[in-house]
């Protein structure tokens, strides 16, 4: 859902970058699903790029995501942000990360 946010895409036409048969990687990033986000990004005429949580803010012009600890016990999840600051969480509830993000997505043309 935080891609539909940042690329302005209905959510039906964004694929779940994170769905996985496999249960040990279910829910996990792996080099096979960033291929496929990053690839998914080129189609709709976007860059995808890898970055520390302060360069994002820093390089950002709009928003972008971030990923971190979920205050629900969960592995990861990613929100949407802008300059530091939670834009978006795609959550019900809108809890947003539980600690610092780890890392983020920048989206750029």
């Amino acid at each position: 859902a935080s891609v539909a946010t940042v690329l302005n895409l209905p959510l039906d036409r964004v694929p779940d970058f994170l769905l996985d048969d496999n249960p040990d990687t279910q829910g996990v990033w792996t080099a096979e699903k960033w291929n496929r986000i990053k690839d998914f990004a080129a189609t709709q005429g976007w860059d995808l790029l890898w970055r520390e949580p302060a360069d994002c803010a820093e390089l950002a012009d709009g928003y972008y995501i971030a990923q971190g600890k979920s205050p629900r016990g969960l592995n990861q999840h990613a929100v949407v942000m802008r300059r530091g600051l939670l834009a978006h969480d795609p959550f019900p509830g809108g809890d947003g990360l539980d600690g610092p993000p780890t890392i983020c997505y920048l989206f750029t043309r």
